[in-house]
């Protein structure tokens, strides 16, 4: 049970990670760049190499279907923006943040074409603005998985 809990606990903290390097590299990625050019062992990811890039391809392939999303499929969204088709498609936290963050991204590379002045966008996106509230769960759900993995390591030791 203690590992099956520390499991989950790992994946959901992975998953945070590789959100988070997805939006700081959300340009590459649309740009369809490859973990190769993106990842950089020197800049100390959160995240293994091997790990990131199973995320990555789940982002590539998010961003590759909303391209090929035809009109009826890209008018009819949810609450968040996101199309209709992929938030039914996209049910997990990591997925469907990727979905709803390249939307927001594409739409606001829109309008930034289609605006000629520099005033007229913003120069900081509330997007962006990350709530404390996340580094608060963060920090509880790697809480939780240590005490999960400290536990573990108690029953292997009990057991021998």
């Amino acid at each position: 049970m203690k590992t099956r809990q520390y499991n989950e606990a790992m994946e959901e903290l992975n998953a945070d990670d590789a959100f988070d390097f997805v939006r700081d590299n959300i340009f590459m990625l649309i740009e369809n760049k490859s973990i190769d050019a993106v990842y950089k062992t020197e800049e100390k990811p959160c995240l293994d190499y091997n790990v990131m890039e199973k995320y990555w391809r789940r982002a590539l392939d998010i961003c590759k279907e909303i391209v090929n999303l035809d009109e009826d499929e890209i008018s009819n969204v949810n609450s968040d923006k996101v199309p209709v088709i992929l938030a039914n498609k996209y049910a997990n936290d990591f997925d469907y943040r990727v979905c709803e963050k390249i939307v927001h991204e594409i739409e606001k590379n829109a309008k930034k074409c289609n605006s000629n002045s520099f005033f007229a966008t913003p120069l900081i996106d509330a997007d962006d603005i990350v709530p404390q509230t996340a580094g608060i769960w963060y920090h509880q759900k790697r809480s939780e998985a240590e005490k999960a993995e400290l536990r573990i390591e108690e029953l292997k030791f009990e057991k021998k």
